[in-house]
């Protein structure tokens, strides 16, 4: 059967969108270039461990999760504690949600970086997100993330210690550039919701999307070359036709596809260790506050989804500062730093480094509502780099493809 859509591209984006035809009963065609689906969502297996394509995890308080009625449950979730355990000045100290993590939230007041102010703030901050929606937080001021925590009050020693390097890795910057919509939204998800890893890798939510899709509607390692009206292009010289083309790569290989705004992307590295024991830190994240670091945060996949690791064994996820590329040999730099700041505590083994150099396109401002980029007449372009770079936006971006037909 002819297909009435090409889709170009099986990350989130295309495969939402693809899902959404798939149930509609539409006819259609998805045409990813690499030999697996799933965009910059990845895992492989490696001597028994579970390595995500650099560090991931899914937050639950995703609205598009509902929308698109996609059963988490189906991936056996497990989440992280609701907190951070910060290493500053030669000792760690936990910053966690009093709400979900009780008396331990408690200790960030004996530490010397943290006030009962800033600890007021937080319940503050939640307070005031709590009563706006998405498409409100994505209305708010047009300012940096650090102009914004400044102005609400925060105090500097709260914002290095904590907020600098907890959403650097989820930023993947360190100056905290990124609009403050965007630090509104990850802030609200997070208190909304959960970190969760699924049972064996993020690649389970990426199965969990094509498991209702049939294998005669994707081509995979199919390159496009070029798209017009009614036609794509393949590598190959091939043409293929449908009257609907929804490019959802982001790819600059597609002249006139990326917002004025987006501005390259950010890259990162994570480096993956085996040890034999857990660390006490356990489903905490750690965050590295010290001056002149290499590790900006780690923390144990295997801790909060066994299935990371093999039995008996432990796995541990180190991500770089931003801005820091992992070189060969620099794991050990990285694990004597671990050592310095007391993140261990037992013997370690460098399993593989992973640097994904296009890991989130750099955007301000950002939208809520992901923008369809018409490229030519029945040619649109959309994914989070139409909006804001998040697993929500590149849903929603599908969700809407769907809702133009």
């Amino acid at each position: 059967m002819k297909p009435e859509v090409i889709i170009v591209g099986g990350g989130i984006s295309g495969l939402s969108a693809a899902r959404l035809l798939s149930r509609k009963g539409v006819p259609f065609l998805l045409l990813e270039s690499e030999p697996q689906l799933g965009g910059r969502i990845q895992s492989e297996n490696y001597d028994g461990f579970i390595l995500d394509n650099g560090f991931q995890i899914l937050n639950t308080a995703y609205p598009e999760w509902v929308n698109h009625d996609i059963n988490l449950n189906a991936i056996s979730l497990k989440s992280f504690a609701f907190g951070a355990k910060i290493y500053q000045n030669g000792k760690f100290h936990t910053l966690a949600d009093p709400l979900r993590e009780g008396p331990i939230a408690l200790e960030a007041l004996f530490s010397k970086w943290v006030s009962m102010k800033d600890m007021l703030l937080i319940l503050k901050l939640r307070s005031t997100l709590n009563k706006k929606n998405n498409a409100e937080v994505f209305g708010m001021k047009n300012e940096s993330t650090m102009q914004f925590l400044l102005q609400f009050g925060f105090s500097q020693a709260f914002i290095h210690a904590f907020f600098t390097p907890f959403y650097a890795g989820i930023f993947l910057e360190s100056e905290l550039k990124t609009t403050s919509s965007m630090f509104a939204f990850v802030f609200k998800a997070f208190a909304d919701g959960n970190a969760a890893l699924p049972q064996k890798g993020m690649q389970q939510l990426i199965k969990l999307f094509s498991s209702e899709l049939n294998d005669e509607n994707i081509r995979l390692s199919t390159r496009v070359s070029g798209v017009q009206s009614g036609s794509v292009m393949l590598e190959d010289g091939t043409m293929l036709s449908a009257p609907h083309i929804w490019v959802t790569t982001g790819t600059r290989s597609f002249r006139g596809l990326q917002r004025k705004e987006w501005k390259g992307n950010h890259s990162t590295s994570v480096l993956y260790f085996s040890t034999d024991t857990a660390p006490k830190w356990g489903k905490f994240i750690g965050l590295n506050a010290s001056e002149n670091r290499l590790v900006n945060h780690f923390c144990m996949p295997s801790a909060v989804q066994p299935s990371y690791s093999p039995e008996g064994k432990h796995l541990l996820s180190v991500t770089l500062k931003p801005g820091i590329t992992y070189r060969e040999g620099m794991e050990k730099d990285v694990l004597e730093e671990l050592r310095q700041i007391k993140a261990l505590e037992q013997p370690i083994t460098f399993l593989k480094a992973i640097t994904i150099s296009n890991a989130l396109p750099n955007l301000s401002p950002m939208c809520f509502e992901p923008e369809l980029i018409q490229l030519h007449e029945g040619v649109i372009a959309t994914g989070d780099f139409a909006a804001y770079p998040s697993a929500n936006a590149a849903l929603h971006a599908g969700r809407l493809l769907v809702e133009t037909l």
